[in-house]
């Protein structure tokens, strides 16, 4: 994470830096992006840029974890507005928050896609391990308020229930991502339609109604 003094510039400093780094790691990947090129973009030099990270993997978490934070990162604000009726549509809601990033920043996309083709030992260990964790630690409480609200089914053990979670949430992000600017807003409504239909039919309580409509209802 970077150095006390990055904390200390002014938040325009900050944004630049941060942004200049994201849509370089976005484009060419993280091994494909100097650290020359994101100085270059961020008009800072490259002392200035060690008196702040300690190298270009220093750099690479401290993006991800600002956009990770901002725009994954869930308040337990989201859970708490949750009933037995709104779970699924509030998780719809929540769900296509992400296209609008999408749509006003299509790079945070590839930021993301940079962090997928890492080696899986770079999200065990290091920097990025405690930004997957937060991830888990959301789909754990998505499942246990699913549970309480007798919307998620309890025959399952529940880590296999956040599993199953993670491993649908992480394809079809990965597959958005690969296919990105091939997609168009039709498209796009219809995989989060189908996505939020599967997830239902997967986590539906034995003898539910098993299919989600995102109109509010279901049928």
């Amino acid at each position: 994470m970077p150095r006390p003094r990055f904390h200390k510039l002014p938040e325009h400093k900050r944004l630049r830096i941060l942004e200049a780094a994201a849509q370089a790691f976005a484009t060419s990947g993280y091994e494909g992006t100097s650290l020359n090129q994101i100085l270059d973009s961020a008009a800072i030099s490259k002392g200035a840029a060690y008196y702040y990270f300690d190298d270009k993997a220093d750099l690479f978490a401290t993006v991800v974890d600002h956009y990770f934070r901002e725009h994954i990162d869930a308040d337990d604000a989201l859970f708490d507005s949750m009933t037995a009726d709104s779970f699924w549509s509030t998780l719809d809601k929540w769900y296509r928050k992400f296209l609008e990033l999408y749509a006003e920043q299509p790079w945070a996309m590839g930021l993301m896609r940079a962090v997928w083709r890492l080696p899986l030992a770079s999200r065990e260990v290091g920097a990025l391990q405690p930004l997957f964790e937060m991830g888990q630690r959301f789909f754990r409480g998505l499942v246990r308020r699913g549970r309480e609200l007798g919307a998620i089914r309890t025959d399952l053990p529940e880590s296999l229930l956040v599993a199953w979670l993670t491993g649908l949430d992480l394809a079809t992000d990965r597959w958005m991502a690969e296919h990105l600017k091939a997609l168009d807003g039709q498209t796009v409504e219809g995989l989060i339609h189908i996505g939020m239909d599967l997830l239902h039919r997967l986590f539906d309580p034995p003898g539910g109604t098993g299919s989600f409509s995102p109109s509010g209802g279901f049928s």
